[in-house]
């Protein structure tokens, strides 16, 4: 786990409390660091708990979304841009940019999270199979697209992506969350 997640919510006194505690006021060479670059790590630091991306937001629900599942590690969501009914993301709960920045564990526990996930959208939609893709292109959150597939061209994410109503929407996830329940 990142020290810092976004997900954590705490006050600038407690933040700062927190790096004086885990970095010592950063010490090179037995020196401290000059108050201006303190200044400048703590900013730092603290911007980039500010600046969450919108999956982060989504998983702390200022961004609704069509849940599909969670547990304390991962959040799994319908994608509104869909290349087929069905498509669904997966995202942990810390954000990583990039995929292969992720420890193994975490690894082999987000494919575990993702099986049952990747089942009920073969029971629910019309498919040969589920594809699995991690492109991390759009958003610096790793995250991995479970897409319903019937041929390598449906996994061609320069096709243009479906428009569907929120009523269609609502209709894939009950279905899906049903199948997911329903295993045992």
């Amino acid at each position: 786990m990142l020290p810092y997640s976004a997900g954590e919510a705490f006050s600038f006194q407690e933040f700062c409390s927190r790096i004086l505690r885990d970095f010592e006021i950063a010490r090179i060479g037995g020196a401290f660091l000059s108050l201006w670059g303190l200044a400048l790590f703590i900013l730092f630091c603290w911007g980039k708990l500010m600046i969450m991306t919108i999956f982060s937001k989504i998983i702390k629900g200022e961004i609704p979304s069509y849940k599909i599942a969670e547990n304390d590690q991962f959040f799994a969501f319908l994608d509104i841009n869909p290349m087929m009914p069905g498509h669904t993301l997966i995202v942990p709960k810390v954000e990583i940019d990039r995929f292969f920045d992720v420890p193994d564990v975490f690894l082999q526990n987000w494919l575990a999270f993702a099986k049952p996930i990747a089942r009920a959208i073969e029971a629910v939609v019309p498919c040969d199979r589920v594809g699995i893709t991690v492109m991390g292109l759009e958003v610096p959150h790793a995250h991995m697209h479970l897409v319903p597939i019937n041929s390598a061209d449906d996994v061609n994410f320069t096709r243009p992506k479906l428009k569907m109503e929120p009523a269609a929407f609502i209709a894939v996830q009950e279905k899906i969350v049903e199948a997911l329940n329903s295993q045992v």
